[in-house]
């Protein structure tokens, strides 16, 4: 069953995040991660929402995506991101049928 990262930032530093974002995808391909978007939050349909970007990363299953974000690979990206950014990170997996 598929999984997910979906993380929602707001971003101080663009030229910082930039750098970070773009280490990213390389640090995936181990884990079977794959970008599937990222972007800016157009509107906020329903409720409250404090964050400007999301990004969204599928993985094959729950485990991965958490081996993946434990990572020494990722881990050493944490702080550029976290002095470029304000960032939630949460896991998803999609339900079963």
């Amino acid at each position: 069953m598929s999984a997910f990262i979906i993380f929602h930032s707001t971003v101080s530093n663009p030229e910082a995040f930039s750098s970070y974002a773009s280490a990213v995808p390389a640090t995936l391909s181990h884990f079977g991660g794959t970008l599937l978007t990222k972007g800016k939050v157009e509107r906020v349909l329903s409720g409250e929402h404090e964050h400007s970007n999301v990004g969204i990363i599928r993985f094959p299953n729950l485990d991965k995506a958490h081996e993946w974000y434990a990572s020494k690979a990722y881990q050493a990206l944490l702080p550029v991101r976290d002095a470029a950014a304000t960032v939630t990170a949460i896991s998803y997996q999609e339900p079963a049928a």
